[in-house]
């Protein structure tokens, strides 16, 4: 494990002692497409123990500019499988369970109990509503991540007695023309950037260093690189 960790142990903030925690600590990441492929493969690199793939949809080639995971040989396999073959490639030490399913209040309890923290990395409001619901009654953290043309969203809801989604945005405008990215366009690297910055929260919450993002949302625009932060 020190070799593959080398780097990572040599930070003071993790240390071997940190290491140790993220093997054995586990993430449900829920959504493998723009933002969840990248950020599977930097938990897995980073040695997570456990990670968990929620997923229903096929790989596309409309896909692969932004979903770095797959590749063309892959195309109209289901993500969860085109995942789980390339991340166990990254790294044999990991332990994975898939999900080939949407998530709702019916199966998203059982998924989610197996996991220490849960990272919505889906592009359906209304599912993340759900997963917000889901995570409150299981009291698991959420890293939320969203992203709209050229900008990206990141923040860390329900993370020890700290807003939800709901508080924050409590409900969904039906007036509103809510689009995913397939509808209205979106640069490759916008959902990459959204997803290190949920894996390095990941990270900071099962080491224990670091300054969680609760209880504030960062906000980048990559067409400007216009940084802002707003509290909650």
């Amino acid at each position: 494990m020190t070799d593959r960790y080398e780097r990572q142990i040599r930070l003071k903030e993790i240390g071997a002692d940190g290491q140790m925690k993220l093997k054995e600590g586990s993430v449900l990441v829920i959504g493998a497409g723009g933002i969840g492929c990248p950020l599977l493969s930097y938990l897995c690199a980073a040695g997570v123990g456990k990670i968990g793939i929620v997923d229903f949809d096929k790989v596309d080639i409309t896909n692969l500019h932004r979903q770095v995971l797959y590749n063309e040989v892959q195309t109209g396999m289901y993500k969860t499988e085109a995942a789980l073959n390339n991340l166990i490639r990254l790294n044999s030490e990991t332990e994975f369970s898939v999900f080939n399913t949407s998530i709702g209040k019916s199966n998203g309890g059982n998924i989610i109990r197996e996991f220490d923290i849960v990272a919505d990395a889906t592009d359906n409001l209304r599912s993340r509503y759900i997963i917000n619901d889901l995570c409150i009654e299981r009291k698991k953290p959420l890293i939320w991540g969203a992203v709209n043309k050229f900008e990206l969203q990141v923040s860390v809801f329900n993370y020890n007695g700290g807003a939800d989604l709901r508080k924050v945005f409590p409900e969904i405008n039906s007036d509103a023309n809510l689009k995913s990215c397939e509808e209205q366009g979106v640069t490759g690297p916008v959902p990459g950037i959204a997803a290190m910055l949920m894996s390095a929260e990941a990270i900071k919450i099962i080491t224990g260093c670091g300054v969680v993002l609760s209880n504030e949302m960062l906000i980048i625009n990559t067409l400007n690189n216009e940084y802002r932060k707003i509290a909650f």
